[in-house]
């Protein structure tokens, strides 16, 4: 089992998934610095800022991206598989 783990692990850390994954990660807190430095007097309150990134940014948005980042990872490396010469 631990050897599936640090091999699943290493595939995932060597890929491109790994800087979408990142991107979109630091999504929110790059359009809350935006938001706060575009109209910091008569911009959006912190508060507004939260609600818009934890609560509807986050679960709404990038949870979804993520899920179909790694699903058509899975399903591009399974065809990948198949599609192999068999000796």
């Amino acid at each position: 089992m631990w050897t599936l783990f640090t091999l699943s692990l290493r595939q995932f850390l060597h890929g491109q998934r790994l800087l979408i994954l990142s991107g979109l990660a630091l999504l929110p807190a790059a359009l809350a610095v935006l938001l706060r430095l575009t109209n910091p007097s008569e911009g959006p309150t912190l508060r507004q800022i939260e609600f818009f990134c934890l609560l509807w940014l986050v679960p709404q948005v990038l949870l979804p991206l993520t899920a179909l980042l790694y699903s058509s990872g899975m399903i591009m490396d399974e065809q990948e598989g198949k599609h192999s010469p068999t000796c």
